[in-house]
Order: C-alpha cells, then structure tokens, then sequence
C-alpha cells in the first residue's frame, strides 16, 4: 500500500498502516508531484487518512493527501494520556475564536481543531464512544439508506482492535459480535484506574442505576468505565496518524449550516472523600422534563437568519428525530463525566441550537480564520439540559454536521454516496456529513464514517 502526502509547509511520510512515499522539495520549494493522481484527499485528519490508507490498498492507485501542517513530534504532551486536560499541546492546533455568542454573554469562545497530520485525533479526550444505535437509524430517518446502525455496525468494527479490562470488578462486559480486532486503531482501558471509579460504579448500584457493561453495543445510556483510543502494549495515543466574492459553481446553502457540537460546562468541585462520586437517577422524572421543555421551545425562530426554506425543512425533521430519540431509555439526553480531581463535566447529548462556519475571504491564500459561530444555546432547550445536569452535580456532591448528509431539498449538502450534490467527484468524509450528532464522543463514528466511504468509492471506481 502506498499513498502521496504534500504538505504546505513540509512534506513527510505518514505513520499511517501504509506505506507513504517522502516527497522531497526541490532547491526551488518546488514539489516533484505527478501530473495527475487517482485521486486527491484534502486534509490529514481522520476521514482523510483512512480513506487515502483504504485506497491505497491497492497499488495500482495513487493517492495525493494534501495536509497544511506537519507530523507532531510525538512529546509527552500528545502521547501520553495521562496528560489530557492537564497539558495542551497547542502547537497543533488551528487558532480560532467564534464570534460573541449572543444567546450566552456576548463573549467568544475559543474551538481548538487539530492542525497536524493526524488532526484532532493528536490531541483530542481519547474516548471512544459511538452513541446509541437509534442515533445512527435517526441518519437513516433523515432520508440516508444504508447510512442506519446495522449499516455502519461492520465499519466501527473494521476500523478497531479492542481489548477489555481484566478487572472483574469494573463490570465490564463487551458484546464480541459488536467489536473489532483486527483494526488499525488500538482501542482499551487504562491499566491505572482511579479509587473515584470504583466508588462511583458502587454508589449508582446502590442507589439503583444500572451499569452498561459495553457502552457501545448500542445501547448507550447507564454508567461505565469509556474505552480510549490507547495501546494495550504501551498505553500511549493511538491517533489517525500511527458570503463572499467568489464564483459559485453549485448553490447548497447547507454548506457551512447545521454546525452541532456538544455544549458542555465543565466545573471543578473541590472534595476531601472520594466516596461522594456517586449518582442518582437520570431517566424517569428528569427525562420527562426533559421531553416538557422541548415541547415548550419547539420553535424555529432561534435558527441562524441565512436559513432558507431548505434548511428549514431538514431541521425540523431533524427536531423530529430528537423528539423521539428523547423518549427512548436506551438514549442519554446528557452525559456527565467524572474525572479524578473532581470535575464533574456536563455535555448536551442531542442539542437543538444551530451555528454556522462560513470563509471569511474569498482567496485560499488569504489564510484567514473561518467566521465561526456556534450559537451556543440559542434554543433555550440545551441550556434547560446544562443546568439539570449542574442541579444534578449539587445533589450528587451533596449527598456530562456542516455539509450534512440529507436530501437538497431539506438543505443536504452530500448525497448518501458523501459525494457534493451538483459535482461528479467531490465528496466529504469528516464529522461535517452527519445530519445529527449522536450521543457520544465522535471519534469512533468518523472512522467507520472514512471506513464506509472507502468502500464507497472503491465501488464508484
């Protein structure tokens, strides 16, 4: 196997399961490039290394990836875990800043990105979660055949290699038929587990809660130690590296529409014992506050004002799909994380408000910053969600898809093929093409995502 990798600033080969070829510039900054190439992947990150790795199987194909940054140089700060939240490696990431977000206090935040070969993955949480399996038929709902659970189910398996805790006491219990192992991404727990864990699996015992013994066999609501993306050997990282003046070729105002992300709040309680990690029901009585606050602010006047009918249309049938994902128990409205110094992290797992990402020039060489504008909570509904959970954390210390992939007319911008409606040859293979995020972390669902377009592709060839 063996695949092209460019880079603006250098040219490297790729740790990647593949064998990549350096491309060395010439004395002039050249590139000894070919002329032409089966086909051209425009960025490193998940979606487009392991498309470019499928592809590149076989060697009659040639693959240019085209990256703007570099390798990471592999220091602790990326590669061990035990670092995440407490170092940041920012080096690799893009500098971006959203605009003042009105509907909160009118501050801008700050949304780091991963800019290396690799992409996010170098310096993103490690968890590796998919969601519920309703999250992903909810794709299929949107008018996406072949794009539901048991359709993407062979792909998150293709791109694993998991391994389980050998501790009894953790409860955990993977389903063999819903995990890979012979994928390239190491997949497992930490050898360490903190005192805080196990307290916290007895406390929702004792108070009722079940336990999930695999989180990501579907079912995806209870408690449970998350799998990382790690190495069993060595327990390192195991990352995907190992309306401006232009001419408008295709009109989709959904380019750059239906920004998602998890909304979370992430605040530190101070505790001198460990055994107040404990939890109390969040299905019954919550859930149906839940399911009222969403009936009460089921409007559309919160949409972004650049929403046409289009993407009107596809965010109402997305509100329809929440709506029901909602009234599920196998579905978690929020996820609450705990770590070992005490932060209790809340995340929206289905939110409602709706951002945008639009180019801030109209020449690639400006290198300006995207206009970013997340909107956070301006459907009043996910912040309803923060603050249950934050009421949640006090009794619990007291006593956590901008080019979607839908129908044009519901303001998709890529066919179910991920090819760019009105192109023959350009498709998307990133987190942009999912219609509704799914209730979980979305690493593991962006590569089965490049593992389904992969073959995608090679069929279309």
């Amino acid at each position: 196997m063996k695949f092209f990798l460019a880079l603006l600033l250098g040219v490297f080969a790729l740790l990647w399961p593949a064998l990549s070829i350096h491309i060395v510039p010439h004395s002039n900054g050249s590139l000894p490039l070919r002329t032409s190439y089966d086909f051209i992947v425009i960025g490193a990150g998940i979606g487009g290394l392991v498309v470019a790795n499928r592809l590149s199987e076989d060697a009659s194909v040639t693959v240019l990836v085209v990256e703007a940054r570099d390798l990471d140089d592999r220091a602790e700060d990326v590669t061990v875990p035990g670092n995440v939240g407490q170092e940041n490696p920012s080096r690799y990431e893009w500098t971006m800043t959203t605009t003042p977000q009105e509907f909160l206090d009118n501050r801008t935040r700050s949304f780091a990105q991963g800019r290396a070969v690799g992409g996010s993955s170098i310096m993103n949480g490690l968890c590796w979660t998919r969601g519920s399996a309703a999250d992903y038929d909810a794709w299929r709902n949107l008018g996406n055949p072949g794009w539901g659970w048991s359709d993407l189910l062979p792909y998150f398996l293709k791109s694993e290699n998991y391994t389980t805790h050998a501790d009894a006491s953790l409860h955990l219990s993977p389903t063999h038929s819903k995990h890979g192992r012979q994928g390239p991404v190491q997949v497992g727990y930490p050898r360490y587990v903190y005192n805080q864990t196990y307290n916290f699996l007895d406390g929702v015992q004792a108070l009722g809660i079940p336990l999930n013994e695999d989180l990501n066999s579907g079912y995806a609501t209870g408690a449970s130690l998350v799998p990382s993306s790690v190495t069993a050997e060595n327990q390192s990282r195991a990352d995907a590296r190992a309306a401006l003046d232009v001419d408008v070729l295709v009109h989709l105002p959904g380019v750059g529409s239906n920004l998602q992300d998890h909304t979370m709040v992430q605040p530190v309680y101070k505790y001198t014992a460990p055994a107040v990690f404990t939890a109390l029901d969040i299905v019954g009585d919550t859930r149906e506050a839940v399911k009222a606050e969403y009936f009460a602010n089921r409007t559309v006047e919160h949409l972004p004002p650049t929403y046409d009918v289009t993407l009107r249309a596809g965010y109402a049938a997305q509100q329809a799909e929440i709506r029901a994902l909602l009234s599920r128990r196998d579905v978690s409205a929020y996820e609450l994380m705990v770590t070992s110094w005490g932060q209790l992290a809340v995340s929206v797992m289905h939110t409602l408000s709706r951002g945008t990402v639009h180019a801030r020039s109209s020449s690639i060489f400006d290198n300006e910053p995207p206009i970013l504008d997340l909107r956070l909570c301006s459907h009043a509904f996910d912040c309803e969600i923060l603050r249950m959970g934050l009421e949640f954390n006090d009794r619990l210390i007291n006593t956590d898809g901008t080019a979607a992939m839908m129908p044009r007319h519901a303001g998709g911008v890529v066919d179910t093929g991920l090819r760019v409606y009105g192109t023959r040859n350009l498709r998307v293979v990133d987190a942009s093409i999912m219609p509704l995020i799914p209730g979980g972390h979305i690493q593991s669902a962006i590569y089965a995502i490049a593992e389904k377009a992969a073959d995608i592709i090679k069929q279309d060839n």
